[in-house]
This record gives structure tokens, C-alpha cells and sequence, in this order.
């Protein structure tokens, strides 16, 4: 695995609060994920393995309607990784970023990165094809990610697993063999039922699998309320604080980050607060986080802290530069 020093400019970008069909993410991120094509390395049909306690997976949807929100993450990869690592918020971890489509009409509808480490997450994220399709029905194969995950990754020492999908559109409710077949490679596959297949990711991730919902085509609230409803079909109620709206473009690795230090019990909503203003996030960026994560804050409160990590005494402004975390 990779490790050390992560950091590299990201060049210049828009502070926006609001959605929108570009302009939030940097012109480097749009130069650096320009890959045409699906990548032999992210081909859908081998294992990949994770030997971490902590391995998270990022699943992108790379439809017309999420593209830049790959981008937003590209840019902001650095501070990610950084940030888990300088606060403390996860001991043994490495990151594994995935792009989901629609395999109904799509070329590339699953694309998968191994787990890696630092600044080596780069050349993963510059191999990811932002195809911008999807069929305009408000469901991407979503379920396809998760049967992957399932059957095709392998975390023998994880103890506090995280998935993450950022999109804004349902699952369809069944993988349908040929699917299964034709994108992953497997033969005799059978037809398989949505929210049996996503009881298994939540089982294999210890109950950490998080849906960061954006507004639909990142406008239409209405229609992101159907497709709330949705998710809740497949994943069940008691996992309703799991589906996260996304109020800022710029807020979803806020958001990662968040869900991980409350999960991980290394911060509270209240504390993670004063990180975010720490690393100079604008009042703005903090209420538009406080305000997603209130109803998860109030479920992860009441749990017991179960592999609770403990808390390293922040560094200095000097050490936290040297390590690379560029602050966006």
C-alpha cells in the first residue's frame, strides 16, 4: 500500500452554496479525471482486499447529473485522507473509490479501484471514466455496487468498516443475472432480490453504509423525497438516519469525514464542529453539515462505543501543514 505525504494543488474553484451543473470543482479536476473509457485496472470481474481495520469505500455515481460531484471529490481526496489520519479518526485505514452507472444503458455502469493509501489514491481516482449516462428514470444500478462488495472484496481484519455511495437517484429492485454476468463476469449467476442484497453489504460493513443524497438532477427536492422513500424499501427503516441529504456541493467529504469521527466516537457532532472551523470551513459549510447530520447524530448518541478509537492530541498548525492535507 501506498502512504506518506499527500498533498498537490487543486487550482482554482468557486466556493458555491448552491447546486449546479459545474463550476464548484477545480480546473485541474477536470483536465485530471478526463480517462475515456473503462480502465482495464477498474474491470468489475477480479477481488480486491483490503487488510485494514477501517476500509472505506467511496462509490461515485457518474451519471450526467453527479459528474462534477466526482470531481468535488478528487479535489478534495487530500483533505480526506488527511484529515482521518491528523485527527485521529480512524487508527488502520485505506480507501477504495468505485463509480456506479446504469448497467441498463451505460458502457462502464461499475467501475472498481483497489484500496490504497496516501498519495497513491491519485493514479486510482485519474482511472475512473465519468461517463455521464443513466437512463433518466431515477434509478442507477446502485445494487450491482453492492453485490460486488459483497462477493468480490475481501477484509479479513476489518473491524469498523465504512461504504459510502454519493448520488441522487434509487435502486433498481432486483440485479438481474445477466447483469450480474455481462459487467462482473460471472457465469450461472442468479437474479437477486435489492434488499437481499443489500441486508448482506450492511451485515459485511457492520451496519456502516451511508447514502449521501443529493437533490435530484441537484434541484429537485421533490423528486429526492420519492427516491428517500425509496432507498427506505430496500434498506429498511432502522437504517433511515443512514440516508444523508447533501444541502452543498462542496459539503460531501465534510459529510464523510463527519460520519466517520461520530461513528468511530473519536467526536461528537459539537466537537467535529469545531474541527470543521479549525480547518477554515465557513459558517455556511458548518451549519449546511450541521444540519444533515442532526438526525444521525441523534442514533450514533445512542449506541455504545464499540471499537471507540482513542483520541491523539491534535498536532500544531506546523505539523498538520507538513503532512499534506490541502483545505478546501
Amino acid at each position: 500500500m501506498g502512504g506518506g505525504s499527500y498533498s498537490r494543488d487543486v487550482g482554482r474553484s468557486s466556493s458555491s452554496g448552491s447546486f449546479s451543473s459545474g463550476g464548484t470543482s477545480s480546473s485541474r479536476a477536470k483536465s485530471d479525471l478526463s480517462q475515456y473509457g473503462l480502465h482495464n485496472d477498474l474491470k468489475p470481474n477480479r477481488v480486491i482486499t483490503s487488510l485494514k481495520e477501517s476500509p472505506i469505500v467511496i462509490a461515485l455515481d457518474v451519471t450526467g447529473s453527479n459528474r462534477e460531484f466526482s470531481r468535488i471529490v478528487y479535489d478534495k481526496a487530500p483533505m480526506l485522507h488527511g484529515q482521518i489520519e491528523q485527527q485521529g479518526y480512524l487508527k488502520d485505514f485505506d480507501i477504495c473509490f468505485t463509480a456506479v452507472g446504469d448497467a441498463y444503458c451505460d458502457r462502464a455502469p461499475l467501475q472498481v479501484c483497489d484500496f490504497d493509501y496516501g498519495i497513491n489514491l491519485d493514479k486510482h481516482l485519474k482511472k475512473l471514466f465519468l461517463e455521464g449516462g443513466g437512463g433518466g428514470q431515477t434509478m442507477e444500478t446502485y445494487e450491482l455496487a453492492a453485490h460486488y462488495f459483497n462477493t468480490k472484496c475481501e477484509m479479513p481484519n476489518a473491524k469498523m468498516p465504512f461504504f459510502f455511495y454519493i448520488g441522487d437517484e434509487a435502486p433498481y429492485p432486483v440485479v438481474e443475472s445477466r447483469i450480474i454476468e455481462n459487467v462482473m463476469g460471472e457465469t450461472g449467476a442468479n437474479t437477486l432480490e435489492s434488499k437481499l442484497v443489500f441486508s448482506k453489504l450492511y451485515k459485511k460493513f457492520e451496519g456502516n453504509v451511508f447514502y449521501l443524497q443529493n437533490p435530484y438532477c441537484g434541484r429537485d427536492r421533490d423528486t429526492a423525497e420519492r427516491i428517500r422513500s425509496a432507498w427506505i424499501q430496500q434498506i429498511g427503516v432502522e437504517n433511515t438516519e443512514k440516508i444523508i441529504p447533501v444541502h452543498e456541493e462542496k459539503s460531501v467529504i465534510d459529510l464523510i469525514l463527519g460520519v466517520i469521527a461520530m461513528t468511530s466516537h473519536a467526536r461528537t457532532l459539537d466537537s467535529y464542529r469545531t474541527d470543521m472551523v479549525q480547518r477554515g470551513q465557513t459558517s455556511t459549510r458548518v451549519a449546511n453539515v450541521d444540519k444533515s447530520l442532526g438526525q444521525f447524530e441523534t442514533r450514533v448518541a445512542k449506541k455504545p462505543k464499540q471499537n471507540a478509537v482513542s483520541v491523539p492530541r491534535k498536532r500544531s498548525s506546523r505539523s498538520r501543514k507538513r503532512s499534506g492535507a490541502k483545505i478546501i
